[in-house]
């Protein structure tokens, strides 16, 4: 077994270097799948598109579904906080109401 002036071996050089070739090809593969055909479909009866919709609706319909578990969080994921949300978190909103002298009294 050799390895190289990092200490790393010769098969953890030829796994990177295949999954290096792998993952290139992949991408190769997509582009080639849309590149060159730009132009929209021409759509001159409906029933052109109704093996479409079929594709459409399988995918959906078989798709695995995902496991919940206890406690885990369900719904959207990655929200982003509005600013106003933020803001009351950092308690800008904290004194909002009271005068210069903190008396509720004087409200806006």
């Amino acid at each position: 077994l050799s390895t190289d002036s990092d200490g790393r071996d010769d098969a953890s050089i030829r796994d990177r270097a295949g999954a290096y070739s792998w993952r290139k090809d992949q991408l190769e593969n997509v582009e080639r799948r849309f590149s060159g055909n730009d132009e929209p479909m021409e759509v001159d009866n409906e029933e052109d598109l109704q093996s479409m919709w079929r594709e459409m609706e399988s995918r959906v319909v078989n798709r695995r579904p995902q496991r919940v578990k206890p406690g885990m969080k369900t719904g959207r994921s990655n929200v982003k906080s509005t600013d106003e949300e933020m803001w009351l978190q950092e308690g800008l909103y904290d004194d909002v109401g009271k005068g210069d002298d903190g008396d509720e009294s004087k409200r806006w």
